[in-house]
């Protein structure tokens, strides 16, 4: 996993929830946000084990990081990722 993927959360009080990753800590670990719960000042620490990986990712984290943008994630994530029912 590699920062902009899109992720969908599989274990813990997020599960079923798409995230986008920040950063990679190590093997094990990456930082998550997703623009709402999840914001860019305070990202989610994950064990990757939890994961699961979407053939979907973002060119925009870069402009959201820079510009400290957390709408421009959820609207990413929207797009991205549509909701069950919408």
């Amino acid at each position: 996993m590699k920062p902009g993927d899109v992720v969908i959360s599989r274990a813990g009080r997020d599960k079923g929830r798409a995230l986008i990753v920040l950063d990679r800590l190590d093997e094990n670990y990456v930082l998550l946000v997703d623009g709402d719960l999840r914001r860019l000042e305070k990202p989610k620490k994950k064990k990757i084990v939890h994961l699961q990986k979407t053939k979907r990712m973002t060119d925009k984290l870069d402009e959201a990081i820079t510009s400290k943008n957390n709408a421009l994630l959820r609207k990413e994530l929207i797009r991205l990722v549509p909701r069950k029912g919408s």
